[in-house]
């Protein structure tokens, strides 16, 4: 390699690692992302890999445990998923609204921004759906993205009549659910509080309604 090669070397790799970030108005990916346990590893999964010596065994678990396990399951669903972090932020109004105020119902969070266009063509799914779930237990809970705070999302709220909770300044805890790599990112959380799915880019109104009505049906 030759000293011109050389200095423009990292010249390129810096521009691959910035285009390799979302523009504003898209998401990273555009393609659902669903995972159990809010976008967690499951629990053992690859945990072990390369760690076993060729032709060690595991014990099998005693058929007791086996069946405590299996009727723990069908008791509930929802065993093997996490919870969702807790938070408070200001809805449009400046009133401060906690994840936790809406535990007994199914909610769905979704982290959007007013500039990417897949979250827009969201929205009127997510009004549709709070229309028609909402007095059987459903909540959507949006979280917006935007420097501007409410400045910003109120006019847009107004104009695009949403009619389900609006969080604003919502940047700070990004991190606590993994990063938010791209928006339109939307969590899924059972009656109790926990991510049963997540979801990253554009996602149909379907898969919505779908787990929606099977999860108002947990107890």
């Amino acid at each position: 390699m030759n000293q011109t090669s050389r200095r423009l070397l990292p010249i390129a790799l810096a521009l691959a690692v910035a285009l390799g970030s979302f523009a504003p108005g898209c998401a990273r990916k555009n393609s659902g992302s669903n995972a159990e346990n809010g976008g967690q590893p499951a629990a053992g999964a690859n945990a072990e890999q390369g760690s076993a010596s060729p032709g060690s065994q595991t014990a099998a678990a005693p058929a007791s445990q086996n069946a405590a396990t299996g009727q723990a399951a069908a008791d509930d669903p929802g065993a093997s998923r996490h919870p969702a972090p807790e938070f408070t932020l200001p809805d449009m109004n400046g009133r401060s609204v906690s994840l936790s105020q809406f535990r007994g119902k199914v909610v769905i969070l979704d982290f959007w921004a007013t500039w990417c266009p897949p979250c827009r063509m969201e929205i009127p799914h997510f009004v549709e759906l709070q229309g028609r779930f909402q007095s059987k237990g459903l909540e959507i809970v949006g979280v917006s993205l935007d420097q501007e705070g409410a400045a910003k999302v109120r006019p847009f709220a107004q104009q695009n009549k949403i009619n389900y909770t609006m969080l604003v300044n919502g940047l700070p805890i990004t991190g606590m659910y993994g990063g938010i790599s791209g928006i339109p990112t939307t969590f899924v959380l059972d009656k109790r509080g926990r991510v049963a799915q997540q979801f990253v880019g554009f996602t149909d109104e379907s898969v919505f309604e779908s787990l929606v009505s099977s999860l108002l049906t947990e107890s």
